[in-house]
């Protein structure tokens, strides 16, 4: 039971920060909707943000299989159906895992601020 402390430790963690990305794609979603019920709109635009939105779902999903694979070796662990030394590599491969989403996000990042400038250059 003591080996649960440290993975387990991390699911509060990793949840925030996916629930960050979950409100930032509705944000995004809502900000594009509104976008497109204007008149006017710029279809580029509209096509670089419906990428973002892609970026941050996909990161979503590396992040949720993150935690499943955390949560899975972790309980595995416990039942003692697994030796202790493979819930250390599922650790490893969760942390890579949410490493990608977390590069996903940094590219999110990166668009994001070029995506803002020429929306609000026309403005």
């Amino acid at each position: 039971m003591e080996n649960w402390t440290l993975q387990l430790s991390l699911i509060p963690s990793l949840a925030v920060i996916l629930t960050s990305t979950s409100r930032m794609t509705l944000g995004l979603s809502d900000e594009l909707t509104n976008m497109v019920k204007t008149v006017g709109h710029d279809p580029q635009l509209v096509q670089e943000k419906l990428e973002q939105i892609k970026r941050l779902s996909l990161a979503g999903v590396f992040m949720y299989l993150s935690m499943a694979v955390l949560v899975v070796a972790v309980l595995f662990n416990g039942a003692g159906w697994i030796d202790p030394r493979w819930e250390d590599g599922a650790m490893l491969i969760a942390v890579a895992i949410f490493f990608m989403a977390i590069v996903i996000k940094v590219r999110f990042s990166y668009f994001a601020y070029f995506i803002r400038q020429r929306q609000f250059a026309g403005r």
